[in-house]
């Protein structure tokens, strides 16, 4: 029995959730997390990331039991997890919920360094938000920070922008149904609140 609890312990030890703030982010900008993300905003970061939950666990899928995606590809846990994870790991769906809300809080944090003030404060909505952090766990947050679509936002073309998140839909070259779907989700939440102007 005891060894078995430090089996169990050790496994835990490797599952442990990262830090929201790797990789040296800019984590006093959006503290407390609770608080507006902005002065002139009434948006904070937990409810970006609680609203970007259920829209990532969709689009990314929830396993339960670590797997190899492709051929050559590292083991993956939950909804795309790979760091720390081996074969033969198996979680329960509040772990997952858990590393998902980690990385959600993380890759968010990683774009929204790329965004100016006056975007941070007028422009992200809770949907918006959610876009963008799906946008950037999907291609990565310094990807997603010099696109196209960041340059617009911080130039206050929001629409602009949101077309522009749409262009990434390929994989090794040829568009993908898949990705072009996510594109299109995130873009209704890009665009939500902007009327037909």
């Amino acid at each position: 029995r005891i060894i078995i609890a430090l089996v169990v312990i050790s496994i835990l030890g490797l599952l442990a959730v990262p830090s929201a703030n790797a990789g040296g982010l800019p984590e006093a900008k959006f503290q407390p997390r609770n608080a507006p993300i902005t002065s002139g905003a009434s948006v904070t970061e937990k409810q970006i990331i609680e609203s970007a939950l259920p829209f990532l666990e969709k689009w990314e899928g929830v396993r339960l039991k670590a797997y190899i995606p492709v051929p050559g590809d590292v083991p993956t846990i939950c909804s795309g997890t790979t760091r720390g994870v081996k074969l033969g790991m198996v979680l329960t769906p509040a772990h997952c919920k858990a590393m998902l809300r980690s990385e959600a809080t993380e890759y968010w944090r990683g774009v929204a360094a790329y965004m100016t003030e006056a975007t941070l404060r007028s422009r992200i909505t809770v949907p918006r938000g959610g876009a963008w952090t799906s946008f950037s766990i999907n291609l990565g947050w310094v990807t997603a920070g010099r696109a196209t679509a960041m340059r617009r936002l911080n130039a206050g073309d929001i629409r602009g922008s949101c077309d522009a998140m749409t262009w990434y839909n390929r994989a090794g070259g040829r568009i993908m149904r898949g990705l072009v779907n996510r594109r299109d989700a995130e873009w209704v939440n890009c665009v939500s609140g902007l009327g037909n102007a």
